[in-house]
């Protein structure tokens, strides 16, 4: 059977959508790659190299994907990453887009196509095609968010954090309508992220904690 792989990156938040549903990101350059390897069984499995995911959502993820084309393959995906998890840098919307973009891929291969569509004279982009239908980016990024809200991994969606990653540049949302209100490019920079050793994961996050401050947070959003 076919495989395809995708690299999709990490990101940074501006403003944390916990406390409002109303969040900012922006692009890094840590990366995840996931490679999906379809298969005539049923079967899904997730193999991880490096940094732990949780494989229920690279799972969830492939299945989306797979149903959204109306195909019944299985898969073996293999992930790599150099994002630290559970450190507020995106780690889980940067395995949720790529498992998503590497399924259609693979999908595109074995029932479409992939081309090229030519942005302007210094920019090209990959567009895929599986059956006769363009596979869009925004839904490729929101069959990620579904997959993260079913897997457990957020609590608004992270519509900011996965937007950010997939595109790079920066993101404006408003995760509780699941609307993208601001995208754009970011000027390239050099930046120094300081990772702490002790890990903290969105799912635990202190919500009502974070309610207090939300007329602050709104302000500022």
């Amino acid at each position: 059977m076919v495989s395809a792989t995708a690299l999709c990156h990490g990101a940074a938040t501006v403003v944390n959508a916990i406390a409002t549903g109303k969040g900012a990101a922006f692009g890094i350059g840590l990366e995840t790659k996931v490679k999906v390897e379809l298969l005539e069984s049923s079967d899904i499995s997730v193999v991880t190299k490096g940094l732990e995911e949780d494989p229920k959502l690279v799972r969830l993820c492939v299945q989306k994907a797979l149903k959204t084309s109306g195909y019944n393959y299985g898969a073996t995906v293999t992930t790599e990453s150099n994002i630290p998890v559970a450190r507020g840098l995106k780690s889980s919307s940067a395995v949720a887009n790529a498992a998503v973009l590497a399924t259609f891929g693979a999908l595109a291969k074995k029932h479409g196509r992939i081309t090229g569509m030519r942005i302007d004279k210094n920019e090209t982009r990959q567009v895929l095609e599986v059956g006769r239908e363009a596979v869009k980016p925004e839904l490729m990024v929101d069959l990620g968010v579904q997959a993260a809200k079913e897997a457990g991994v957020t609590i608004t969606g992270a519509l900011d954090d996965a937007t950010a990653a997939f595109f790079g540049g920066f993101a404006v949302t408003d995760n509780l309508q699941n609307k993208v209100l601001r995208k754009g490019d970011l000027e390239s920079a050099n930046v120094v992220i300081f990772v702490p050793k002790q890990k903290s994961y969105t799912k635990d996050f202190d919500v009502p904690k974070a309610k207090l401050f939300s007329r602050e947070i709104d302000t500022i959003w």
